[in-house]
């Protein structure tokens, strides 16, 4: 029997709102573990999926905007947390862009999502100026993790991302 306390270790899960850019107003609630690259993943979804909140985000693209994305808390309950949230905006009158109430809703299984990667695989590697694009934003994305990228560089690639956030919104926020 040991005599050692062991801590605890608890994840928080950040809980965040997407804001229009122009208006404030919150459009739509998620959890990550981290909100930044969470944003940048919906910039890259959003040139292949049609939910409400990528139609939104690519409507904003056209005219060079990217949402705002605020954390609302850190929770280690983040299913509750985030269906309260959800419920809690709605019923305010928030014009929520979120399809399900929240949770872990709707269930996706592991092989469904390792199916879902391998189709944005193909969709990146089977075509040459895809792949040479992420190529391009793989390399660079190293080299500002190094601090190698100059503030000129970064100013231009934040400028990148405002105007072509389709392409470039993994710059947006570095």
């Amino acid at each position: 029997m040991t005599t050692k306390a062991h801590k605890l270790k608890i994840d928080l899960v950040q809980i965040y709102g997407l804001h229009d850019p122009v208006t404030g107003e919150l459009r739509y609630i998620g959890k990550a573990n981290n909100s930044v690259n969470r944003l940048k993943s919906h910039l890259r979804d959003s040139k292949k999926r049609n939910t409400p909140v990528y139609c939104w985000i690519r409507k904003l693209a056209k005219d060079g905007l990217i949402p705002v994305c605020k954390v609302i808390l850190e929770t280690d309950d983040w299913v509750a947390s985030e269906r309260e949230l959800i419920h809690v905006s709605r019923a305010m009158g928030d014009r929520l862009l979120n399809i399900a109430d929240g949770g872990d809703e709707p269930y996706c299984s592991k092989e469904t999502r390792q199916r879902n990667g391998a189709k944005n695989a193909r969709f990146v590697h089977d075509n040459p100026v895809r792949h040479r694009i992420w190529e391009i934003k793989k390399t660079m994305m190293s080299a500002i993790k190094r601090g190698e990228v100059n503030e000129k560089t970064r100013k231009k690639l934040k400028q990148a991302a405002k105007k072509r956030p389709e392409i470039f919104g993994c710059f947006a926020t570095i």
